[in-house]
């Protein structure tokens, strides 16, 4: 007994959810092949010697969106290489229709529904079983997405662990080195020359290796926050926190003053933080932390993570960003995470790094001017 006359043989399903399937006491072989392309998971494509579509199974449709009823009978040329999404896989198929005796193996990308899948297509020449010439060519389309992000994502991983590694260093050494010429407790957020020197050399240290990284990765230079999608509301709504935050900052400082009254000998607002050059230069200087930490430490944790929400990215992001600053006391590890949250919650919900810039700055200047730092 062959394995067909055993399948045949099997006694028909009699459950009420096969009835209405109507499945016949036996199968032909045509029908028997035809449920098997209907069924299997690959996409299956076969052309003639003249290059007409002949087969198109479910998988294939549903793989790059066409129709069986479109494609059939009809010539390759015709229907599929004005498919400019489709311009890998249709050189894969031009190839393998002029070198039909070929067997050509090769990843495509196709986007579908907005997003990049991964396709193997491999080629081979279609046999005809009676002898004779060959019936044209057989096409199997494998979709390796899961396979090929995963990889991805292992890859970006080895980057960001070797980037937080760097990081992590240079921010050790370069504070070491400076706490052996320069005292920082008399120096942080006083807005003095030699402060101003010391972050913008720390950021510059620590900003290299982010720059580097985004240089050598495939990742495009949009997803890192340096695009203009949602621009307008980033910013209209970086403006509208940044009054909230400015607001919250000054009810924090007038308790303060309420409450100790050595904080209340000193004047509320140190106006000089902004109406000088500092404010240019920490304007500046929040755009590049916000790509360190934001755009690069966030983006990768959201990417290899699959974090879609980005609460464990926004948080790890925050994590690291803290720790940046830990050379420059516990109240700036402090601060630094709790806005870091604010902070990476903005860039999340618009993905570029203008409204969370400008919310950085702000806060940031209000809490050196009303002397929670450095005083």
């Amino acid at each position: 007994m062959t394995v067909t006359d055993f399948v045949l043989d099997t006694p028909t399903v009699t459950t009420t959810a096969w009835r209405s399937r109507a499945i016949p006491a036996r199968v032909g072989r045509e029908d028997l092949d035809a449920a098997v392309l209907d069924n299997m998971r690959d996409g299956v494509l076969t052309l003639d010697p003249r290059g007409r579509v002949t087969t198109v199974n479910p998988a294939l449709e549903e793989m790059l969106t066409v129709s069986a009823e479109a494609l059939v009978g009809q010539t390759f040329a015709e229907t599929m290489l004005a498919r400019d999404d489709l311009a890998d896989f249709n050189d894969v198929i031009l190839q393998a229709i002029y070198e039909p005796q070929r067997t050509i193996t090769q990843q495509v990308i196709v986007e579908r529904l907005g997003r990049k899948r991964y396709y193997s297509v491999r080629t081979n020449l279609l046999l005809n079983p009676a002898g004779g010439a060959p019936l044209g060519v057989i096409v199997v389309v494998s979709d390796e997405t899961s396979q090929v992000l995963a990889l991805i994502r292992q890859k970006e991983f080895g980057q960001l662990l070797s980037l937080l590694i760097i990081s992590l260093t240079i921010g050790s050494l370069s504070m070491l080195a400076l706490f052996r010429f320069v005292d920082l407790d008399a120096v942080v957020g006083s807005g003095s020359a030699v402060w101003v020197q010391i972050t913008w050399l720390y950021l510059v240290l620590i900003a290299l290796p982010a720059l580097f990284f985004v240089w050598q990765t495939d990742i495009p230079i949009t997803s890192f926050g340096f695009n203009r999608a949602k621009l307008r509301n980033s910013l209209i709504e970086g403006l509208a926190i940044s009054a909230v935050v400015v607001a919250f900052l000054l009810c924090v400082a007038l308790g303060l003053r309420l409450a100790l009254p050595a904080y209340a000998e000193r004047p509320l607002i140190d106006w000089s933080f902004f109406y000088s050059w500092f404010l240019v230069s920490y304007l500046l200087h929040s755009f590049v932390q916000e790509f360190v930490a934001r755009g690069v430490m966030q983006t990768v944790f959201m990417r290899v993570l699959d974090d879609q929400r980005g609460i464990r990215s926004v948080f790890l992001a925050s994590l690291v960003f803290a720790a940046l600053h830990a050379h420059f006391g516990f109240v700036m590890v402090a601060i630094s995470f709790l806005s870091g949250l604010l902070f990476g919650a903005i860039y999340h919900r618009h993905g570029n790094l203008a409204g969370v810039t400008i919310v950085h700055m702000i806060g940031g200047a209000m809490v050196f001017a009303l002397g929670f730092i450095g005083h």
